[in-house]
């Protein structure tokens, strides 16, 4: 069976000793190539490719026998009304995830997979996800759904133990905890662990109820770990790290909510020669990017709905526009009282760059580092994303590139007259 990923062609052997018509598995003249699908839930696009492979074809297979081979090492695979690997039952699900765990692995060059079979099939592939990126959980308080992360440690073969409040840990087995995953992170009913409140969850792992005190320092304690909170924290380390790699490119400046900065130009949507601006949560962090044709400025921005989080910061581009001359804080006008017209370096946006993440998601660090990495690139970027274009009026900025050392003032980039050619 040969598997197209990315390009790279996978040859897992195939031999059938039961039932050759019935296996799908079976050696094919064509390829099966791999569809990478939008990696939801934490899942990783490559390997969720290959689950969905390995599921359609043991699905429509009737029963069957087949030893597979990657490289110098061989599972049994077997069908009746169960599927089986090496003569154990599992669940289609397991079998699918264990093979594309092998296949992935023979693909990346590993010849010996012996370790990594007994340990794929000893710890679930929900349970493996829920080590590497803690285990999903949501309850809901006034009718707002809080969606956090919980702390997992093995404690024996068969068992773990969740952290569900401050130095608190209660144990569940592994059965239970995979169908706990399965609840909160596919919101699958199957059990009886969905639709858990945190007193119902600290009575089904302690054993006993919470008292009124346990209860409130568990719910605040839950509140710590909500997942977009993780999110935007690692996100926040993430422009930390890309600010420290790339110190003359990546300038990111963060006001305290609360102060008030003197600004006697504005482009962000605010009236111009306003005095001073208070700085809230929705716009305090700015992430200045020096690209190889432009100066670009990226601004974090108010947050409506899950639908606009794909557009939760703004762009602005450092080019030339059209507007008012002033003088003395005073609009110049003609003989006729027209506004008299110049062409002056500025910030011009916001402009639409969208990070097509289906149904938002992204954190706001997320998006301002997946936008300073597109922006650095300016030269592919403008020919590639339209919407930058109706913001440039000169093309050769070079003569007018900005000064980084001062970033409270360069937020507004006070306008300079400039000669179009």
């Amino acid at each position: 069976m040969k598997l197209r990923v990315n390009g790279k062609t996978i040859d897992v052997g195939v031999e059938i000793v039961k039932n050759n018509h019935a296996c799908r598995l079976g050696p094919m003249s064509y390829y099966h190539h791999i569809d990478l699908e939008s990696g939801r839930n934490g899942e990783d696009a490559i390997h969720k490719g290959i689950v969905n492979a390995y599921k359609h074809r043991l699905k429509h297979s009737g029963d069957f026998e087949a030893i597979l081979s990657f490289g110098n090492f061989s599972v049994l695979v077997s069908k009746d009304t169960k599927y089986y690997l090496n003569g154990s039952p599992y669940g289609l699900e397991f079998c699918s995830n264990v093979l594309s765990r092998l296949t992935y692995s023979h693909g990346a060059g590993v010849t010996n997979l012996m370790p990594l079979y007994f340990k794929y099939i000893n710890t679930p592939e929900n349970i493996r996800y829920a080590i590497e990126n803690r285990v999903p959980y949501h309850f809901y308080e006034e009718y707002n759904r809080n969606d956090v992360r919980l702390n997992v440690q093995q404690i024996s073969n068969s068992k773990y133990a969740l952290e569900i409040s401050d130095s608190v840990w209660g144990e569940i087995l592994q059965k239970d905890l995979n169908t706990f995953i399965n609840s909160y992170r596919y919101n699958k009913r199957r059990g009886n662990w969905h639709s858990m409140s945190p007193k119902k969850l600290y009575t089904r792992l302690m054993g006993r109820e919470p008292s009124e005190g346990e209860l409130k320092l568990m719910v605040a304690f839950l509140k710590q770990n909500r997942t977009r909170d993780i999110v935007e924290r690692r996100a926040k380390e993430l422009i930390s790290e890309m600010v420290a790699k790339f110190p003359d490119r990546l300038f990111y400046k963060k006001f305290e909510e609360g102060t008030s900065s003197k600004c006697p130009y504005l482009s962000t949507g605010r009236a111009f020669n306003q005095e001073h601006i208070v700085w809230r949560s929705h716009d305090n962090e700015i992430l200045f990017v020096k690209g190889q044709l432009y100066d670009w400025k990226i601004q974090k921005a108010r947050e409506v709905s899950n639908a606009s989080d794909r557009q939760s910061v703004s762009v602005f581009i450092h080019n030339v526009k059209r507007a008012n001359k002033m003088k003395n804080g005073k609009i110049v006008v003609d003989e006729e009282n027209n506004p008299v017209k110049e062409f002056i370096c500025a910030w011009k946006g916001p402009i639409c760059i969208d990070n097509m993440v289906a149904g938002g998601g992204n954190s706001i660090g997320d998006q301002m580092v997946a936008r300073a990495l597109t922006l650095m690139n300016d030269t592919m970027a403008v020919k590639l994303v339209g919407t930058i274009n109706t913001h440039i009026m000169k093309e050769d900025m070079s003569n007018h590139r900005l000064n980084f050392d001062n970033l409270e003032e360069l937020v507004w980039a006070a306008p300079n007259v400039v000669e179009l050619n």
